[in-house]
This record gives structure tokens, sequence and C-alpha cells, in this order.
């Protein structure tokens, strides 16, 4: 019972982190591509890589302020569906 409840938060602990990562990594992409974006359109002569790893930094930067806490709520949205379909496979009652 007690390493059941240990691999079970684990389990949580490391869906967290892969919430966590798949938001950052997100916001690296829109960071580049909108940085690249506006570079090309309103700047003559733009350093492309100077751009692009500008937009990487800001974009890590904005989404690692809003991964952790997203990604909380995404596990608990997790954590309910979880718990609903376990509810009601137990209870017999089908769902529409």
């Amino acid at each position: 019972m007690f390493f059941q409840k240990i691999a079970e938060l684990v389990s949580w602990l490391i869906t967290w982190l892969y919430f966590v990562c798949v938001i950052c990594f997100l916001g690296v992409l829109i960071g580049a591509i909108t940085h690249l974006l506006f570079a090309l359109l309103f700047v003559k002569n733009a350093d492309i890589v100077y751009y692009a790893s500008l937009g990487c930094m800001h974009g890590v930067k904005y989404s690692s302020l809003w991964a952790g806490g997203i990604a909380l709520v995404l596990c608990f949205m997790r954590g309910h569906k979880n718990f609903s379909t376990k509810k009601i496979s137990e209870s017999g009652v089908h769902e529409k």
C-alpha cells in the first residue's frame, strides 16, 4: 500500500514535469517564430540568428512563468477525469 502511494506520487510528479516541459517548449517555438516574423517584416537586414535566439529566450522566460501553474491545473483536470471514470466504472452507471 505504501509503495503504491509512492509510485502514484512519482507518476503525478512526472506528469507535472512533462506538462511543464511541453509548455516551455511551445513558448520557445512561438517566441522564435513571432520574433523572426516581426524582424523580417519590420527590420531591414535583420540578423536571423539574433532574432531567433532572442525569441527563444523571451519565449522560455514568459512561458516558464505560467508553466508550473498551468501544469498543476492540467494534472488536477486529469486526476478528476481519472477519478470520475473510475467511480463510474465501479458503480456500473454508464454516462453519455
